[in-house]
């Protein structure tokens, strides 16, 4: 069909693949907003996970590339990416194409790219990249590639020739005669050139406009299939952490178990992470008041969990659970350590990744559900034991397979000078030690075992140091003190009780959250004292000139917020700042300004980071992530890959439709033509699998889109040849015309829109 058909998808892409880019990590216990702030993740840099106390950190090899490497890798990427687009075009044309010719309807142009002439003043650019004509058919790439074309005789979706068109085919004069007199109506389809689009039956037209949306159903299973065959890599749907506070901590959901359902659909034992996140986010978007239904493979079991999806308080119009990915006990290749830690003072390149084979002399075990051996004991032991040192027992990837030790120092926690209260309790755990003691978010804890000066930042661990049962005053919103007595349980959280992602300190072995509050709860600083009110921090580089370290874009962002005044206000970057000092240089000064007293006199002074007595729980191991290979064995095993998969795609975007049309969907979560290139681009990035299955999800696109009932669009087509079958006479034609006018204003302005809307969005 002409010139409108795949405009609509590639100007107004319903990317899900670029939703995830977007938020999955926020979805599942990743960065949100940190992501601008701290926790952006550069190409060849750490995840903030690992990094800021969110997860593990995963380094990529930071090996710089030649300029000639660099530049053949663009050319392939994009390359790639051309190709991969203009495939999806190609093949819907190609549909329309030959449907068209089984019929006997004359193809004057079949076109990937549309060949309108575009001027600059006096200068004029070619209107395609290339043409050539064979036989009847003038075959060419336009000059802009957002869609493709087949112009038959007889039909044009430009309003402004589709008479002319109506004109050639009844014989009554040439098509550029500049006549327009009106006809008087419709005339027989016998009195018009046979092989023209207009003579056709009904039913031939129908499977005409139907061909373009058909081929590209058929060609996302096979780009599927083929992905399928060369082997597609994925995180699987494993919970790897939780994030303190969100709805799956306080569910009580365990790391280490496989997700096998989601609301209710049929089990898989290989679920991918990234689609489970994304059926938790429509499922948010869609009915936020409905807790999402999980079935997670525990080795005692099958486990089911009920859970809400709570607003992302840094992206409120995402909801989240809080569940991250899983890392297995390997460290990380090409870089096992973050510099300037514990770890990279004792790990050397051959010890890249190195299976960690026990901790402390204790044999690690294997994952019965899920065949291998998570790093959750290690991550655990290190963070239980924060203030000894951990041995490790690796073995390394050499031809020898050498069997070594070696033992991981504690890392001293750097301090800005003060310490921060704790604020009220923020979440409970379901039927957790506190929940059973009857604690309740708002209660805040002013006493542990009588002991009434505490540090937010320091209270997990100091409550790890008590035996038995725990004696904890607290006072409720009323301001009504009581107290209770909490039987801790064992902590297996491979996580830092810190956490970037929500803000919140997590007492795991007490089952309880909450948020430190920007009152200082004791002070190395003369000037400061408790109960001080900090309103801001900001840094005083050595001569004015920020260290090159945090040049990078890891840190940039966050070093650039601190050195404009961190506000302190803001409870959930409080942990943020703590992070953020661990890579601060010892006696870099920080100004800090607080209020004091009820009369809030302002107190301005300075101090300088340093080593506490303190250790921080990070010692800055690196894992290697969970990946897996999903391989198809058979012909007939790709072909069913396939047609799950694009049976899956085609539901999302059937989804994605209905939260856009109800108003669910923001335009920040709609993709256009220069995020759907982006994103085309970096699954090119990741080899031929990814971006096969990307392009799947653009041919349902691409389908489904094309077949609105829109006019210009194939569906408009098939409306009105729907109305001539009923009516048994076509629409009129000035009605179609006026209709075909409507939809194309309406795209042009679409046009506008999503361009501009991926130029304000752009990240």
């Amino acid at each position: 069909m002409a010139l409108w058909c795949e405009f609509l998808t590639l100007c107004f892409g319903l990317t899900d693949g670029f939703l995830l880019k977007q938020i999955a990590l926020g979805l599942s216990g990743g960065p949100s907003l940190l992501g601008e702030l701290l926790l952006a993740v550069p190409a060849g840099g750490w995840s903030p996970a690992g990094l800021f106390g969110g997860g593990p950190a995963v380094l990529a090899d930071t090996t710089e590339p030649s300029l000639l490497s660099r530049i053949g890798s663009q050319f392939y990427i994009w390359g790639s990416v051309a190709l991969g687009l203009g495939l999806v075009v190609f093949v819907h044309e190609l549909g329309h194409f030959l449907a068209a010719k089984l019929f006997g309807v004359k193809c004057e142009k079949f076109y990937v790219g549309f060949d309108v002439p575009i001027s600059l003043g006096p200068i004029k650019l070619p209107r395609t990249l290339g043409k050539f004509r064979y036989g009847e058919t003038e075959y060419g790439i336009g000059i802009i590639p957002l869609g493709g074309y087949v112009k038959m005789l007889g039909q044009d979706d430009d309003p402004r020739n589709m008479e002319k068109e109506s004109q050639r085919i009844r014989g009554e004069g040439d098509a550029d005669d500049g006549e327009d007199d009106e006809p008087a109506g419709p005339p027989p389809r016998a009195a018009l050139d046979p092989r023209s689009y207009p003579a056709k039956s009904v039913g031939q037209r129908m499977v005409i406009i139907s061909a373009g949306v058909v081929m590209n159903v058929i060609t996302g299973v096979l780009f599927a299939a083929i992905a399928y065959g060369l082997g597609v890599e994925y995180t699987p749907a494993v919970i790897g952490a939780t994030s303190p506070g969100d709805p799956a901590y306080t569910a009580g959901i365990e790391p280490g178990g496989r997700v096998l359902a989601v609301d209710g659909s049929e089990p898989d034992s290989q679920m991918h992470f990234s689609r489970m996140t994304l059926k938790i986010l429509t499922h948010g978007l869609a009915d936020p008041e409905t807790p999402v239904e999980l079935t997670v493979e525990y080795p005692d079991g099958v486990r089911q969990y009920s859970v809400p999806a709570a607003s992302d308080p840094f992206n409120p119009e995402f909801r989240k659970i809080g569940v991250g990915p899983p890392y297995v006990a390997r460290l990380n290749k090409p870089q096992p350590a973050i510099d300037d830690t514990p770890a990279a003072e004792v790990l050397s390149a051959a010890d890249a990744g190195a299976d960690i084979l026990a901790v402390d002399g204790e044999p690690l075990e294997e994952n019965p559900v899920l065949g291998v051996t998570l790093r959750d004991r290690v991550a655990n032991r290190l963070i239980t034991r924060i203030d000894q040192p951990v041995t490790l027992t690796l073995r390394r990837q050499d031809e020898a397979e050498t069997v070594t030790e070696v033992t991981i120092p504690p890392r001293r926690m750097k301090t800005l000078g003060f310490e921060l209260a704790p604020g009220p309790v923020a979440a409970v755990v379901k039927e957790g030690p506190a929940a059973k003691a009857g604690v309740q978010a708002g209660d805040r804890i002013i006493a542990i075992e009588g002991i009434d000066q505490l540090s937010a930042m320091q209270l997990p661990a100091e409550i790890r140091k008590l035996d038995g049962p725990v004696q904890l005053t607290l006072r409720d919103a009323e301001g009504n003190t009581r107290e209770v007595q909490i039987e801790p349980v064992a902590d297996h959280s491979p996580m830092p009780p810190y956490s970037s992602v929500t803000g919140r300190i997590a007492i795991n072995s007490l089952g309880l959250a909450y948020l430190p509050e920007p009152v200082v709860a004791s002070s190395s600083a003369q000037a400061l004292q408790a109960g001080d009110v900090l309103s801001s921090v900001t840094v005083l580089w050595p001569g004015g000139e920020r260290p090159e370290k945090f040049d990078q874009r890891h840190l940039k962002l966050a070093v650039e917020r601190l050195e404009e005044g961190w506000n302190m206000s803001d409870r959930k970057m409080l942990v943020s700042l703590i992070h953020l000092a661990q890579q601060l240089p010892e006696q870099t000064r920080l100004r800090i300004i607080a209020e004091r007293g009820p009369e809030k006199a302002v107190v301005d002074t300075t101090v300088a980071v340093h080593s506490s007595e303190h250790f921080y729980p990070d010692r800055g191991l690196v894992y290697q992530p969970l990946r897996r290979t999903q391989q198809a064995e058979s012909l007939g095993a790709a072909l069913a890959l396939g047609l799950r998969e694009g049976k899956w795609k085609m539901q999302e975007v059937f989804q994605f439709l209905r939260l856009l049309v109800t108003g669910k969907v923001s335009r920040n979560q709609v993709g256009g033509p220069l995020k759907i290139a982006d994103m085309a681009a970096s699954q090119a990035e990741r080899g031929w699998a990814p971006l096969l299955l990307f392009l799947t999800l653009l041919s349902m696109n691409l389908a489904i889109l094309n077949f609105l009932p829109i006019p210009a669009l194939d569906g408009g087509h098939m409306l009105f040849l729907i109305a001539e079958a009923v009516m048994g006479r076509p629409v009129d034609e000035q009605l179609q015309m006026k209709l075909t006018m409507g939809g194309v204003l309406a795209l042009l302005s679409l046009m506008i829109f999503v361009f501009a809307n991926d130029i304000l969005t752009w990240q």
